[in-house]
């Protein structure tokens, strides 16, 4: 007798739900900015260069850019204008950027 323990339709969905997370204006569920990643993205969003990011920081520039492209990743943005547009739109930053010291 040839009897399958999982059903293929239940193994496959679980598989698509596995590897496939769902999107939402661009952003990954479940794949929320650290808090690290929030103060870089707020000091692109105040004009800061990398290396200007990573003095205020204390982190090298790499570091910076590194955070950075995770940043793009988790907002499904490429640069750094969509970052700052799709970070105000989902609330992440204000129109009122400070200045971080």
């Amino acid at each position: 007798m040839n009897r399958n323990f999982f059903d293929s339709e239940i193994v496959k969905r679980g598989f698509q739900n596995f590897f496939y997370k769902q999107r939402v204006k661009g952003k990954i569920f479940e794949d929320r900015l650290t808090a690290r990643e929030l103060k870089v993205l707020t000091l692109i969003a105040a004009g800061f260069s990398n290396k200007q990011i990573g003095e205020k920081l204390f982190i090298g520039e790499n570091t910076v850019k590194n955070h950075a492209r995770n940043i793009y990743s988790k907002l499904g943005v490429d640069n750094r204008i969509k970052a700052i547009l799709k970070a105000f739109e989902l609330g992440y930053i204000s129109n009122t950027v400070p200045q971080i010291g």
